[in-house]
């Protein structure tokens, strides 16, 4: 028997025993199994609990509190939760207990079962599809919480196959893995969407995507329409529709080009904003910051310039991604450079300035970082957003 045999035959009885303890509920609709992550590390996963998907506790008023989505992990009824605690650490940990005088909350874990997992992940790195990755806390791609989630969805697959979960409620339920920790829920999407048949699942991986698969179809012919007209046009619209994100974030109307960005799934550093879109797109920016950026701080901006500071973030997605910086040219660099220096020159006299000098430098390093360093600003609340060594900018 393999490790990861083992570690099969330790979790799967545990995992149906709990099961069982929903037997007769009439108005299951789906499950997720818990995952936690201790300290928020991929490395140490456990199965922390079960928890249903009931049509008695999945009210209108609850499924749309979770924007409409009725497998969400928070329409699930908590009150009949199912706890796992499988291959679980202890807390705190067993050589630092004497540090802590209040032994309310500790738990020693699952020493079976956390053995059995560190077994499995040596047997699993020693395998020739193995990947390691140099950043150890990295959640997406790390290679002993992907393999953990093999093993999840091992045991998805065979409850569907040893007819467990239609024997327990009458009919097929899907299973889906979701995490207590504030993880990105689409590293979990494989394990569900591959061991659940019949697109059994698709209401489970709809809400780990963020949309429905119907919003995903429009988002790909949106896109193929948008790309087919003039760069001017593209470069316009992307303006607006950004200026439209800005006026919902505030609770005000929305464009028609932010509605229908919105429903495409298109807010955010973006890949079509390559080459030409993105050079017109950032001749815009630029030019809403020259016109309304100001030093002076005003407890309630006009909209034109609070879009204008909104609108300066933008830029600060391109850092780290030279093929994106690449996209804005020169001339824009220049003109934003020359903003900085204005808004400089302004805040010498001022006790409180506003964020605009700050934002502006930010967009600066995150465009050519090998020219302008990492910013830094004064730490008193007078001076918060005053521009420390500017000499490294080359303004004095």
């Amino acid at each position: 028997m393999t490790p990861e045999d083992a570690l099969l035959a330790y979790l799967y009885p545990r995992l149906v025993e709990a099961l069982q303890t929903w037997k007769g509920f009439d108005d299951i609709y789906g499950i997720w199994i818990i995952l936690a992550l201790y300290e928020d590390d991929p490395a140490k996963p456990s199965l922390s609990h079960l928890m249903p998907l009931r049509h008695s506790v999945a009210t209108p008023e609850r499924i749309e509190s979770y924007f409409g989505f009725p497998y969400a992990p928070g329409v699930a009824d908590y009150t009949v939760s199912a706890s796992l605690e499988l291959c679980a650490d202890p807390w705190p940990p067993l050589n630092e207990r004497e540090h802590y005088y209040d032994e309310d909350g500790f738990h020693d874990g699952d020493p079976d079962g956390l053995q059995l997992r560190e077994q499995f992940f040596v047997w699993r790195r020693a395998q020739p599809d193995y990947v390691p990755i140099s950043d150890a806390g990295a959640q997406m791609g790390n290679p002993e919480l992907t393999s953990f989630l093999e093993i999840c969805g091992t045991l998805i697959r065979r409850l569907h196959s040893d007819g467990i979960l239609e024997n327990l409620f009458g009919q097929p339920v899907p299973v889906g893995i979701s995490f207590s920790n504030d993880v990105n829920e689409t590293i979990a999407l494989p394990a569900t969407r591959d061991n659940n048949p019949d697109r059994l699942s698709k209401g489970m991986e709809e809400f780990m995507l963020g949309k429905t698969y119907e919003q995903i179809e429009g988002e790909a012919a949106f896109r193929t329409a948008l790309r087919t007209r003039p760069v001017e046009e593209q470069a316009q619209w992307w303006f607006e529709a950004l200026r439209g994100l800005r006026g919902w974030m505030q609770g005000k109307e929305t464009t028609t080009e932010w509605e229908q960005a919105q429903a495409a799934g298109f807010i955010g550093l973006h890949p079509d904003w390559n080459g030409p879109v993105a050079s017109s797109l950032a001749e815009r920016l630029v030019s809403q910051a020259e016109r309304h950026l100001t030093i002076l701080y005003t407890p309630e901006p006009s909209s034109e310039q609070d879009l204008a500071e909104y609108l300066m973030m933008e830029f600060f997605g391109h850092e780290g991604y030279p093929e994106q910086q690449q996209n804005i040219d020169e001339t824009t660099i220049e003109r934003l450079y020359s903003l900085l220096k204005r808004l400089y020159e302004e805040s010498k006299n001022e006790e409180r300035i506003s964020s605009a000098l700050q934002l502006t430098a930010r967009a600066l390093h995150a465009l050519r970082p090998e020219r302008f360093p990492v910013v830094k600003f004064g730490g008193r609340r007078e001076n918060a957003n005053r521009l420390l060594e500017p000499e490294r900018f080359g303004l004095v």
